[in-house]
């Protein structure tokens, strides 16, 4: 199964003329239940107006085809009221002055366009079109080398330092989690085998991983960047439905050195269990 078989559905009421319509992402796609798109498109061909939701959905085709806005993306985990805020105040001024504060890498009507995506698609569904993004170039072959790689690159290194801080929180001894020095390379190669080292002791303390990019879709994608409490650092493949084999990064203490914690990946199974993962299969 494809990483968004085991995403939840996003539903979003859209404006449409005088109503509001339901716009449905289930598994990989953006469903407009109240319109025939192809309908909607042959008459928009004849100069008729669209449907605010199928111009929503074309908004979401289109970003999705671009791909871009990863620059602006992968430099926020969480896309919260003041970045968006942020990211309107931009919007308005590159079109009333040509001035531009995001995506300088593109052209005015691009980022135009792109822009309107980032602050129109809630963040769950801009999640979605990111991972969409990342997971048709990973498997055509078009990530090595580009402007994109470093993007994903960035948006990897983000989600994986915010899960392994989340990971270190049931070892109370570890000076504050946020300050243990972590450091992320990324290997283009989705199906390499993810390196660890570091060490774990009182105050101090440092990780060093190397964490293929299939991580970005195939773990954080899925909502499984946790197992049990420890960070998964490859995820992958599924031995049955509704299960997926992962590679967790756990901290084990040693008799050789009392008090330090060093590294170990193990690899386990884990099962679906309404919207989380646990270890069982």
């Amino acid at each position: 199964m494809a990483w968004h078989d085991h995403a939840a559905d996003v539903v979003i009421d859209v404006s449409c003329g005088a109503e509001q319509h339901p716009v449905r992402w289930h598994r990989g796609e953006l469903v407009v239940e109240a319109h025939d798109l192809e309908a909607e498109r042959v008459l928009a061909a004849f100069g008729g107006e669209p449907p605010g939701c199928v111009t929503y959905h074309a908004l979401w085709r289109d970003a999705i085809a671009d791909g871009a806005f990863l620059a602006e993306w992968a430099r926020w985990e969480h896309h919260g009221a003041t970045r968006r805020a942020w990211l309107e105040t931009a919007l308005r001024r590159l079109r009333a002055e040509g001035v531009q504060d995001f995506l300088p890498g593109v052209s005015l009507a691009r980022a135009d366009r792109l822009g309107t995506a980032l602050v129109t698609l809630p963040a769950p569904l801009l999640d979605r079109a990111a991972l969409t993004v990342v997971a048709e170039r990973t498997a055509s072959g078009h990530l090595d080398g580009s402007k994109l790689a470093v993007d994903v690159a960035d948006a990897l290194r983000l989600r994986a330092r915010d899960a392994f801080v989340r990971s270190l929180a049931r070892h109370a001894h570890v000076r504050p989690a946020a300050l243990v020095r972590f450091d992320c390379e990324v290997d283009l190669d989705p199906a390499a085998p993810p390196l660890a080292d570091g060490v774990l002791v009182g105050r101090s303390g440092w990780c060093r991983l190397r964490l293929p990019v299939g991580w970005l879709v195939e773990a954080w994608g899925r909502g499984a960047a946790l197992a049990g409490g420890d960070l998964v650092v490859a995820a992958g493949p599924e031995p049955a439905p509704g299960q997926l084999h992962v590679t967790t990064l756990r901290w084990e203490r040693t008799p050789a050195r009392p008090g330090v914690l060093l590294p170990r990946l193990v690899e386990g199974t884990l099962r679906r269990l309404g919207t989380a993962w646990v270890f069982g299969g």
